[in-house]
């Protein structure tokens, strides 16, 4: 039997867990995707481009105007336009007018800096050896079915 409903900010598939305690009767919880990761990785989405990124490095720096963002980046303008309606549409970014002009600014600035700060840093590739993948895959799943015998005793106990 798989039941489903929906959590507070994920849904939640349940099925029967796969160490021995479907012979016992007790079920899981598996996390399924759910609309806030859909909506990350549109957000991650719309910042995959080299120009998007560089836009929101000059803007992190205050507020600009759009001409003095096309002299700080060798972009035409019609193509930065676009890019900056792209950052609008994720709410990252906004404008105020003055005259002819549109002056940009961070609309979500602590999302922006973190994902600048993030972007900035260097994470090295660690690479595992078989046994060591192994190792800890065992871990994993006695951990996980240690939680799942203890959750069977707390229910049975519960009944008796």
């Amino acid at each position: 039997m798989i039941v489903k409903f929906l959590g507070r900010n994920r849904e939640f598939v349940l099925g029967y867990c796969s160490g021995g305690c479907a012979a016992r009767g007790y079920m899981k919880e598996v996390h399924t995707i759910s609309n806030d990761w859909r909506d990350s990785a549109e957000l991650l989405r719309m910042l995959g481009h080299p120009v998007r990124l560089a836009l929101l490095a000059e803007l992190a720096e205050g507020p600009r105007c759009v001409t003095r963002l096309h002299q700080l980046l060798d972009v035409r303008q019609a193509n930065m336009s676009q890019h900056l309606a792209v950052l609008r549409r994720a709410r990252l970014v906004d404008y105020h007018e003055e005259g002819n002009e549109r002056c940009y600014y961070l609309s979500r600035p602590d999302l922006a800096r973190a994902l600048l700060k993030f972007l900035d840093k260097e994470y090295p590739v660690r690479r595992l050896s078989k046994k060591e993948v192994k190792r800890r895959a065992g871990q994993r799943g006695r951990q996980e079915g240690a939680a799942c015998a203890a959750r069977y005793a707390e229910k049975t106990e519960r009944k008796g």
